[in-house]
């Protein structure tokens, strides 16, 4: 199941690095449209020079050419920004897949010990006459197993489906039978 779109839009616009993204978008699209304007009324003047307009002209190129670079300088930088951005997160998000991964050991290998000490404890309670209360213990183990399993899956974000058990009604109805007499 995945995440609706409204609680990411949400997440989103709480996040203070989204807001300085826009703003910095919004200034250097707005400076775009300003030199745009600027420069275009600049080849206007071009186009109907004066000897007399020689100054005004002059002074509006190196304002257009200072604009450009500015906007050039601008659009490097938060390029640059946003992509160091990008690799943070990117980093942060494999640091979280490793410490899942070690997790997720730890926990199959406690789980793995466990269920090995309930086979054996099931071989000796069948030796004895008495096997029934170790098979469930391994049934409880198999569900806690891919109950882990999903619960990981989804924690870590996988595009892995959930693992299925198959599940009798009929032994599920006997195992509760004890609760309701």
């Amino acid at each position: 199941m995945r995440p609706s779109p409204r609680p990411l839009l949400h997440s989103l616009v709480r996040d203070p690095r989204f807001w300085s993204v826009v703003a910095w978008f919004g200034f250097t699209f707005s400076l775009a449209i300003w030199q745009a304007i600027f420069s275009h009324r600049t080849l206007l003047q071009l186009s109907s020079l004066n000897s007399e307009d020689a100054e005004v002209l002059a002074r509006h190129t190196r304002m257009v050419r200072m604009e450009s670079l500015t906007l050039v300088g601008l659009l490097v930088i938060g390029g640059f920004a946003l992509t160091m951005l990008l690799r943070r997160e990117r980093e942060a998000g494999e640091r979280l897949r490793e410490f899942f991964a070690t997790f997720t050991h730890e926990l199959k290998t406690s789980l793995s010990s466990l269920r090995l000490q309930a086979e054996v404890l099931e071989d000796s309670l069948s030796r004895m006459g008495s096997g029934g209360r170790a098979e469930r213990i391994l049934a409880d183990l198999t569900r806690i197993d891919l109950q882990l399993d999903n619960s990981l899956g989804l924690a870590r974000g996988d595009d892995e489906g959930l693992l299925l058990e198959p599940v009798s009604l009929k032994e599920m109805i006997t195992g509760l039978q004890h609760a309701f007499p």
